[in-house]
């Protein structure tokens, strides 16, 4: 995960879009951090998404695996620092 953030925010792109980078890196670090990644990945999340949402989360994050995109997103919604509808930390 953290390659394509590094990429993402290695580019000449939005700073918008690196600010974004840089706050996926910050929940993925959190994650890593409280233990949340750690373990055996045994349960399964399965769900249907429009194709626009998908699309537009993995050009954003530069991720393209489903596995990836799931878990950054989780990694993103279980910070603690994130009051609750708000996976960025911003109020």
């Amino acid at each position: 995960f953290t390659d394509a953030i590094d990429e993402v925010e290695a580019s000449d792109g939005p700073a918008a879009l690196v600010d974004m980078a840089r706050g996926l890196a910050k929940a993925l670090d959190e994650a890593r951090r409280t233990g949340l990644l750690d373990g055996a990945r045994t349960e399964e999340v399965s769900f249907r998404a429009p194709r626009a949402l998908v699309e537009a989360a993995r050009r954003a994050s530069g991720v393209t695996s489903s596995t990836a995109l799931g878990i950054l997103a989780l990694a993103s919604l279980a910070r603690p620092d994130a009051p609750p509808g708000r996976a960025d930390g911003q109020t």
